[in-house]
This record gives structure tokens, C-alpha cells and sequence, in this order.
């Protein structure tokens, strides 16, 4: 239970902590390509959405705005609640180490 309420603080806060870090620092990027590789992690719904989704059929415009903000923060909530949930996971088996681990040698001699 901590493991998913820590994933899900974090599917918030990553995503987040990067758009506050990255955004002030785009502005002094010069070269557009790297611009637009920061924006990436965060921003990468809309790409999927104008990719895969017809123009003419696209779901959110302009007086959409907070549907489109609300899909974009949505997507990035669970991909990093996901992303983080795994690597909590990781991170307790490995310190929890191996279960079918043989018993110590202390045990063994009484």
C-alpha cells in the first residue's frame, strides 16, 4: 500500500519537478531541436495524439484548452505512477534479497 501511494506522489511530482526545472532553462536553449527533445518527457501525449488522431477529427481544440491540459497531465500521472511503481518494486526485492535462500549455519548446529 505505501508502495502505490508513494508511485502515485510520484507520477505526480516527476513529471512536475521536471517541468519546473526544464522550463526556465528551454529559454536559453538555442538550437530547436534540442528545445524540442526537452519537451519530450513531459509532452509526449500530444505528439501521440496528433499522430494517430485525424485533423479533421481531433478531439480537443481550442476552446478545449482544459481538456487537452487534462489528458496531457493524466497520460504523464500514469506513466510515472507506473514508471515509479516499478522501480520501488525493484528496489524493495533487491533489498529484501533472495527468499529461497538456505537457512544459516547457525540453525544447523542446534
Amino acid at each position: 500500500m505505501k508502495r502505490l501511494a508513494l508511485s502515485l506522489f510520484g507520477g505526480f511530482a516527476i513529471p512536475f519537478l521536471y517541468t519546473i526545472i526544464v522550463g526556465p532553462l528551454s529559454l536559453y536553449i538555442v538550437d530547436q531541436t534540442w528545445n524540442r527533445l526537452a519537451d519530450y518527457p513531459v509532452r509526449w501525449p500530444i505528439f501521440i495524439l496528433y499522430r494517430f488522431v485525424p485533423l479533421e477529427s481531433f478531439p480537443f481544440r481550442d476552446q478545449d484548452s482544459t481538456a487537452l491540459l487534462s489528458y496531457i497531465i493524466g497520460c504523464d500521472v500514469i506513466v510515472y505512477a507506473i514508471l515509479s511503481y516499478f522501480l520501488l518494486w525493484a528496489f524493495s526485492r533487491r533489498k529484501a534479497g533472495p527468499s529461497d535462500a538456505p537457512p544459516s549455519p547457525s540453525l544447523l548446529d542446534q
